[in-house]
């Protein structure tokens, strides 16, 4: 990180993209990354101005908050740690979070880390953002019907749907409550249960865990390949 390439401009952002298990445990090893993020940000934080955390493909669940107020739990500047979701089911092998529930998540972690007072710049200290992978084909085949929902040929409605929730103005204090299951911690409460995410083939997952693998390297085997749990056996043996 201190030297990038040359065609880096100073005043570009750099970010990074770890899964989100790392960022919960300081000592979480082996996971997708490789190394930990917990050492980078202590040592090399401020090149970094923020993470889009991935909560996909096994490697985090944008159903509830618990997750990601777990993350800044484990003390990172909530700021810094933008929930990473994908747009559309089709993205990814697992994890999508329909529009209407993401909103939700989205208003109860603007609430619990709001701006600061009297309308300032924001700081590390409020919600960090949203961040979808894909924008070509976000809230396609969504499902939920009605004038509002995005749909296949307007990727915009999404963004325009998630935008709306992260930039408009907060309710007065305790006027938001968790919404459709959603969960909120209070200020100052222990790290919260991590909820287990939920992937298209369970019962494949299960299997592999039975051969002794670890249910996310698991899961990661079977988005690699589509759930067939003869290919992601062969892949976990191989490794």
């Amino acid at each position: 990180m201190r030297r990038p390439p040359t065609s880096y401009i100073p005043t570009d952002p750099a970010t990074g993209a770890p899964s989100a298990p790392p960022m919960t445990i300081p000592h979480s090893l082996p996971h997708l990354s490789g190394f930990n993020h917990f050492a980078l940000e202590a040592g090399h934080g401020a090149l970094v101005d923020w993470y889009n955390v991935q909560f996909y493909n096994g490697w985090g669940d944008a159903r509830d908050t618990r997750l990601w107020e777990a993350i800044v739990s484990a003390g990172w500047p909530p700021g810094k740690v933008v929930l990473g979701v994908l747009t559309n089911a089709g993205n990814g092998g697992s994890g999508y979070v329909e529009c209407r529930v993401l909103e939700d998540v989205l208003r109860v972690c603007r609430a619990r880390y709001p701006g600061p007072a009297g309308g300032g710049p924001p700081g590390l200290r409020c919600f960090g953002g949203v961040m979808g992978w894909e924008y070509f084909n976000a809230g396609a085949r969504d499902g939920e019907g009605g004038a509002d929902a995005p749909h296949e040929s307007r990727p915009w409605e999404w963004a325009r749907r998630v935008g709306r929730v992260v930039r408009s103005a907060l309710p007065p204090t305790g006027d938001v409550d968790a919404g459709r299951g959603v969960e909120r911690s209070q200020p100052g409460a222990q790290m919260p249960v991590l909820p287990e995410t939920q992937v298209p083939w369970p019962q494949e997952v299960e299997k592999l865990v039975e051969l002794g693998f670890g249910r996310q390297r698991a899961v990661a085997a079977l988005n690699a390949t589509n759930g067939n749990v003869e290919m992601a056996a062969g892949l976990l043996f191989e490794q």
